[in-house]
């Protein structure tokens, strides 16, 4: 930083992904980020916990949310797991220490950038379907209101210009009318 708080130009700019999240970018569903960081959280908070590290791949949310997820086991590595056999059955463990609260913060920023590209994926999808043909009623309405259109086009236009018109009872006189002859004089008023 540079003085009074301002940032140097001839500082160098992050611009590079770190090898974790691009990991954590690879990971095609948001279950298994959620997933990802509430182990991870548990691992961190309560290091000493040997079941936090080390999962069985034989449990069936495991298996489903991070081995057979897309991006799954290699964000799984990248966060320091290692592939391993226990007792003849797979398991996932990861050695005393590896786990920080910067991977949990790394985590959240990519659940937060998966939302913003879902839903940004679902604007484009509703912007492509809104684009299609509709069914026939629409498309006849569509019809009807540009004949509407067309119709108003080539008729005269509904204003015209204002034009005095006679009072009844008013002679030959100018148009207007005193507030004695209407009958709004009278006695105590303001």
């Amino acid at each position: 930083m540079g003085y009074a708080g301002y940032f140097s130009t001839t500082a160098r700019i992050k611009d590079k992904r770190s090898p974790l999240e691009s990991a954590l970018i690879d990971v095609a569903d948001l279950a298994t980020l959620e997933l990802l960081e509430k182990i991870t959280y548990n691992v961190v908070v309560q290091p000493g916990e040997e079941k936090y590290r080390r999962l069985k791949l034989s449990n069936a949310k495991i298996r489903s949310s991070i081995a057979d997820a897309e991006g799954g086991l290699g964000a799984m590595r990248e966060l320091g797991w290692r592939l391993g056999e226990d007792e003849g059955q797979e398991v996932l463990t990861l050695a005393k220490g590896l786990a920080t609260m910067a991977q949990v913060r790394a985590i959240q920023e990519a659940q937060q950038q998966w939302k913003k590209k879902s839903a940004k994926d679902l604007v484009q999808k509703t912007k492509a379907v809104a684009g299609l043909p509709g069914t026939q009623e629409q498309e006849e309405l569509r019809r009807q209101l540009e004949a509407d259109r067309a119709e108003r086009a080539q008729r005269e236009p509904v204003t015209k210009g204002s034009m005095a018109q006679p009072l009844p009872g008013a002679g030959a006189g100018p148009n207007m009318t005193t507030a004695a002859e209407a009958g709004l004089t009278g006695g105590g008023c303001c």
